[in-house]
């Protein structure tokens, strides 16, 4: 008796996509064991280098803000200098200037352009820590489930590709 094991997997029922669809997934033990090790994107080789240079340009905005708040404060001419000193600083937004560890292959083909929809998951390297962190859900189903699930195409309802994302 050939006693197989079939999961049902959930991406994020809370995002979805503009249909309100999440993306869905049935899949055979082998199936879902190889999904597990697949990438879900390409690990950034220079991330440790790139946040040691974004987090001290963050300290030096951080400190050219409040020289220019002491000098608009106080108006003296030593809070002048040493603004002057300090020399011009780039703006540096938090969000979009900071590396990312990983550079995703996730992507969903969403009519509102989906925008920043990489970005939640960019700590995430393989798919299982997609499912250690809760945001795959996966539930064991029977073979008459998984039959119908294939027969039926659900998997065709998502506009995202979590889980036919191909191994590099």
């Amino acid at each position: 008796m050939n006693s197989a094991t079939y999961f049902l997997l959930t991406f994020n029922e809370d995002y979805a996509d503009e249909h309100n669809v999440p993306a869905l997934a049935c899949m055979t033990e082998q199936q879902y064991n190889e999904w597990l090790e697949t990438p879900s994107g390409k690990i950034n080789e220079n991330y440790e280098e790139e946040l040691k240079h974004f987090n001290e340009s963050v300290k030096k905005y951080n400190e050219y803000q409040a020289l220019l708040r002491k000098n608009v404060r106080e108006k003296s001419e030593k809070a002048r200098k040493e603004l002057e000193e300090l020399g011009e600083v780039k703006y540096i937004n938090s969000i979009h200037d900071k590396p990312k560890k990983i550079e995703s292959k996730l992507h969903a083909r969403l009519g509102n352009s989906g925008e920043g929809f990489e970005e939640s998951y960019e700590h995430l390297y393989l798919m299982k820590e997609f499912v250690d962190s809760g945001i795959v859900k996966v539930t064991t189903v029977g073979k008459a489930f998984y039959m119908v699930f294939h027969e039926a195409k659900l998997d065709r309802l998502s506009l995202c590709n979590v889980f036919t994302i191909k191994k590099q």
